[in-house]
């Protein structure tokens, strides 16, 4: 259920009152003997717009209905007074509507043009040609390590695991093997792959201290946290003030991708639309004079 808010230079009681109009809005006002849940006057809630207000799980919790259905009284109740004093009518009411109308109806035909399938994907080309237009933007504020790790509930099952990686150098083999135990595999609580992380972030201080510490590759000592145990290896440190690697930083590109994609979308959208319709534009004295074809004169 979508939620709007009244931003307009308007009073506090005239914003209240529209309010109220758009919780009434959809109730039946004939009569619904047996199939509404309240009425006040001739304003009913039925039974389906309760099951449209409220989710599945709010329809099971008595509790909640009732909540629901008092605010919603209340609401009808207030909304009576403000009829009976004609504050539905004022013109700052009107006014109010007819913005919310015109907004609602900008919302929806935007989410017609512009949410289409193209619009909602990020292409990895995409993020790679803004991220690379962009790394100025993307400076670490802290050092950053990228790491492999895996969490044991048990110190041996840890330390068996470790053993057996400084010996192969094969960190993803061993890890298969220990996954495919189920003795040894239960003894793993989670595990990451290639995972960022910075002191802001880690359990501790101690485990960021070894973590810091540890050269690419390098398998970390079994450290123990309050979950479990800790085996890492690292892929290497990213210094304070260095451009942070693209996957560190993948979803603000990609958040950041989308939305230039979709002030593209508009702004085509629009120019189509003054093609289509006509603009005129009569600013008089608030016309701003153009200098950019000023030239200037040589001296004489």
């Amino acid at each position: 259920m979508r939620k709007f808010s009244v931003t307009r230079g308007v009073g506090t009681s005239i914003c209240f009152s529209v309010l109220l109009i758009l919780v009434l809005v959809g109730c039946e006002r004939r009569d619904q003997t047996g199939n509404f849940v309240a009425r006040v006057n001739n304003e009913f809630l039925t039974r389906e717009k309760l099951a449209e207000s409220l989710d599945t799980i709010a329809l099971q919790s008595g509790p909640r209905v009732r909540e629901f259905v008092s605010r919603w009284v209340n609401s009808a109740l207030l909304y009576e007074a403000a009829k009976a004093q004609g504050f539905n009518r004022t013109a700052e009411v009107n006014k109010t509507l007819e913005e919310m109308r015109q907004q609602l109806a900008i919302d929806q035909l935007l989410e017609k043009e512009l949410q289409t399938e193209e619009l909602r994907q990020v292409t990895p080309e995409e993020m790679v040609a803004y991220y690379e237009e962009h790394k100025g933007d993307y400076l670490l504020g802290e050092d950053v390590a990228k790491v492999g790790y895996v969490l044991f509930a048990s110190r041996d099952v840890a330390t068996a695991f470790r053993n057996q990686v400084v010996k192969t150098k094969k960190w993803f083999e061993v890890l298969e093997s220990f996954s495919q135990d189920s003795t040894l595999a239960a003894s793993i609580v989670r595990r990451g792959d290639s995972v960022y992380v910075k002191e802001s972030t880690v359990e501790s201080k101690d485990l960021w201290r070894i973590v810091s510490q540890l050269r690419s590759g390098e398998i970390s000592p079994v450290v123990k946290v309050d979950e479990g145990f800790y085996v890492l290896q690292s892929s290497g440190l990213q210094p304070k003030g260095q451009v942070a690697e693209l996957p560190f930083v993948a979803r603000e590109v990609r958040d950041r991708v989308l939305v230039q994609k979709h002030q593209k979308a508009l702004e085509q959208f629009l120019e189509q639309l003054r093609k289509k319709y006509k603009v005129q534009l009569n600013l008089g004295p608030f016309e701003i004079p153009d200098t950019t074809s000023t030239r200037m004169k040589s001296p004489s």
